[in-house]
């Protein structure tokens, strides 16, 4: 009865911190303490709970309420009955992912239909119009002569970000989708009595990497617009695949010199976050070729250990 009124609390804590300051990870919190609600209490319990968040999560409009709706509701219940039904991990992190996904598509459709444009093309515009303006501001408060010749290559270059900006944008929903319901099953995972996959145990079939280099031969061979805009997020999807599988290989190394979870994960991210400030694209390139090579050749050997026929 303990644990399940804290499950209560935290998923009405989360309706509450969405609808208050529209915080991506109140998603996470809600999805995971509503699995563990499902689990270990019944229906009962669960329909004033998810009433009560809900009400909490209309604080910040209507579109907040449909995106906590699907993005944090749905995943917990779905996830419930997924941990009663033991259920493998590809099955949990898809039916989550799915269901954030289904909260982003009904947030931009939502977004076109009361404001008349795209939502995401009005964030492309508005990080090219910040960062231009940011840049003016620099260069106006240095004083130095002939500065804007100096900048303009930067600013035609963030004038391309924009708009690889808008041709990726199935990708950048699908990646932070993926990576949401991922976070969610690892949250609750262990709570719902549920042993999957460790996190430094995900790997890469091997065929990963031969379709991945096939789309990047397609990429250079295709010429028409909207094949090559297809064949793009497809790559950026797969390199993000194998940058997380990079993640996953340096947690399972580390994990051999630090047993604590916590205190791997506290480092994993301090490092990663401390080190892409001033070596991102280093950093990308070299969890990326990480990646790519454990899928390769096996380098943590996981493969191997696995039954026949997984």
């Amino acid at each position: 009865m303990k644990k399940n009124s804290i499950y209560v609390f935290l998923t009405i804590f989360a309706g509450a911190l969405f609808g208050l300051t529209g915080l991506t990870p109140a998603f996470i919190l809600s999805g995971s303490a509503l699995s563990l609600l499902v689990v270990n209490s019944s229906m009962g319990i669960i329909f004033p709970v998810v009433g009560i968040s809900l009400v909490f999560s209309v604080m910040g409009g209507l579109s907040s309420f449909v995106l906590f709706l699907l993005s944090g509701i749905l995943p917990g219940l779905f996830l419930g009955h997924c941990y009663k039904k033991k259920e493998a991990l590809p099955v949990l992190v898809t039916t989550a992912s799915a269901c954030h996904i289904t909260g982003w598509v009904s947030l931009y459709f939502m977004y076109k239909s009361t404001q008349g444009s795209s939502l995401f093309e009005d964030i492309a515009k508005q990080f090219v119009i910040s960062a231009n303006t940011a840049m003016d501001q620099m260069v106006k408060n240095a004083g130095i002569p002939d500065a804007q010749k100096l900048i303009s290559p930067l600013k035609e270059s963030i004038e391309t970000t924009g708009e690889y900006f808008k041709i990726l944008v199935p990708a950048f929903i699908i990646i932070l989708s993926a990576c949401a319901g991922l976070l969610t099953v690892m949250l609750s995972k262990k709570k719902a009595g549920y042993n999957v996959t460790p996190f430094s145990e995900i790997y890469i079939p091997t065929s990963m990497s031969f379709i991945c280099l096939v789309f990047c031969i397609a990429g250079f061979i295709v010429k028409d617009v909207n094949t090559l805009g297809f064949i793009a997020n497809i790559i950026v999807i797969a390199f993000s695949y194998f940058v997380l599988c990079g993640v996953s290989a340096c947690d399972y190394f580390l994990k051999k010199k630090i047993a604590s979870d916590y205190f791997r994960i506290f480092i994993l991210i301090a490092g990663l976050f401390i080190l892409s400030l001033f070596f991102s694209g280093i950093i990308f390139s070299v969890l990326l070729l990480l990646g790519m090579t454990d899928a390769s050749f096996d380098l943590r050997k996981l493969r191997r250990k696995a039954p026949k026929g997984e």
